[in-house]
């Protein structure tokens, strides 16, 4: 019960902070996708999943568990917005705002309107050759529990 608040209450402060935001006309561009794509491979993916990966070391250990995106996605492009570039305080969802530009967080929202309507295969085609994380920004993947969150 007391989860159901807490998680009730949070929901409530990001839609009254996410509310004016304005909301980029060409979410379902595919090059804001495939940026999108290449930035949650290397900064979301440990926690959040996505199709065709299993649970992480790091994820399992997380209370509350981040929503694996791959399966829900996301209801509100706003308040994704607000969530990737502010984070969530006392949750391990970090702010991503003070290192990425508005395009990279929008990039981001983007993939994840996409993402439940993805298969493991395109997920894989829509990397291409960005399956690895890029040099010196690895959130989480270097296999020490997630103890590796360098940029």
């Amino acid at each position: 019960m007391t989860e159901r608040i807490i998680s009730s209450a949070r929901h409530r402060a990001i839609d009254l902070r996410a509310e004016h935001i304005p909301v980029p006309n060409d979410l379902d561009d595919p090059q804001r996708i495939h940026r999108g794509a290449e930035h949650y491979q290397a900064m979301c993916v440990g926690c959040h999943l996505a199709p065709g990966i299993e649970e992480s070391e790091l994820r399992e250990g997380m209370y509350p568990r981040p929503p694996a995106l791959a399966e829900h996605g996301i209801h509100d492009p706003k308040g994704a917005y607000w969530v990737i570039k502010h984070g969530i305080k006392m949750s391990g969802m970090p702010a991503w705002g003070k290192s990425h530009d508005e395009q990279s967080l929008w990039d981001m929202v983007a993939l994840l309107s996409a993402l439940p309507s993805l298969s493991e295969s395109d997920w894989q085609a829509l990397l291409g050759d960005s399956d690895r994380p890029p040099t010196g920004h690895d959130h989480g993947s270097s296999g020490h529990g997630g103890a590796g969150h360098h940029h």
